[in-house]
């Protein structure tokens, strides 16, 4: 990350970016208008407006606390499951809106995945972390849901891995192995959007490695929304970012743009302090 001198508020540049992932142009996927979400009458996200295009990385970038998980739980309507929620404004997926009363959550949910902070998976086999979820979600025949395990695994990088022990407890797997096994799972059900919530934060550098290679690897056949704390993993996975902020009384998004104009040329003094190091 850009470091800054401590005897001055000059911010040094960030060296050049190696591997520029493309910008995408994109039609929209997701819109959000004026999206202000509470618990229990505090605050979590205010007057939120922002476009996540198609086939993308969109990072969500900002200090704790400043509402980024909770975008994403409102994404699939995860906070319906919050006591005491309360969500207003418009999420439109494809134009249709998502937060009205007669959406089908569990439709939804199969086509808005979400990935975890820490591994989550079942305790149960390799394999049956993706069958039981297909065989849930209606996929009978048998053939097809382990040719879907197979595809799956080969598209997380596990196949290789763990084809000689598939009816092994998943939990006995390393936890990079675990967290690409969560992700091989959301992949299963064939999502169009995937959310991931600081997936990389409970692994070492080299298993988050790993992941940020297969985020890369899944831009252009799904939309992505990736929430991290990690300015250096966003610059170097995500076409778009959003940097969010909490402020009393104010919209907590104050920027968003292609990732390289947010960190090399940010309009607002806030995200050019953070991202320089200095504030946050």
């Amino acid at each position: 990350m850009t470091s800054a001198d401590p005897d001055c508020d000059t911010i040094l540049p960030w060296p050049p970016m190696e591997h520029t992932p493309p910008c995408c142009v994109a039609a929209p996927h997701i819109e959000v208008t004026g999206l202000s979400v509470s618990y229990a009458g505090a605050e979590a996200l205010r007057g939120v407006t922002l476009t996540i295009p198609r086939g993308c990385v969109t990072g969500i970038v900002g200090p704790s606390g400043c509402g980024k998980s909770t975008l994403l739980a409102v994404l699939n309507r995860m906070t319906d499951a919050i006591p005491a929620c309360r969500v207003q404004g418009s999420v439109r997926i494809d134009r249709a809106e998502i937060l009205a009363p007669d959406v089908d959550l569990r439709s939804l949910r199969r086509r808005v995945g979400l990935v975890f902070q820490r591994p989550n998976p079942l305790p149960i086999s390799i394999a049956d972390n993706i069958l039981v979820p297909l065989r849930d979600h209606g996929l009978g025949d048998r053939r097809a849901r382990d040719a879907r395990l197979e595809s799956v695994l080969r598209d997380v990088g596990l196949w290789e891995e763990v084809a000689h022990r598939l009816r092994r407890p998943a939990t006995a797997l390393s936890g990079g192995q675990q967290q690409r096994l969560c992700i091989a799972r959301c992949l299963a059900l064939q999502p169009e959007i995937v959310l991931m919530d600081e997936p990389c934060s409970a692994l070492d550098p080299m298993a988050a490695e790993v992941i940020e290679d297969l985020i890369g690897g899944l831009r252009h056949r799904y939309t992505v929304v990736l929430v991290t704390h990690n300015l250096a993993q966003a610059r170097r996975v995500t076409d778009h970012c959003a940097v969010f902020w909490h402020r009393p009384g104010a919209p907590s998004l104050i920027e968003m743009g292609p990732t390289r104009q947010v960190f090399e040329q940010p309009a607002d003094d806030l995200t050019r302090l953070y991202v320089g190091g200095i504030r946050g």
